[in-house]
């Protein structure tokens, strides 16, 4: 089960990776045909 603090820390993770993901699902959507 997830704390308080766990889903703080995931909210941060996503925060920083965002740039991240969207290059990445960005980068498949183009790879798709």
């Amino acid at each position: 089960m997830f704390r308080a603090t766990d889903m703080t820390w995931l909210a941060f993770l996503l925060r920083e990776r965002e740039v991240a993901t969207i290059a990445a699902l960005t980068a498949l959507g183009n790879a798709a045909p």
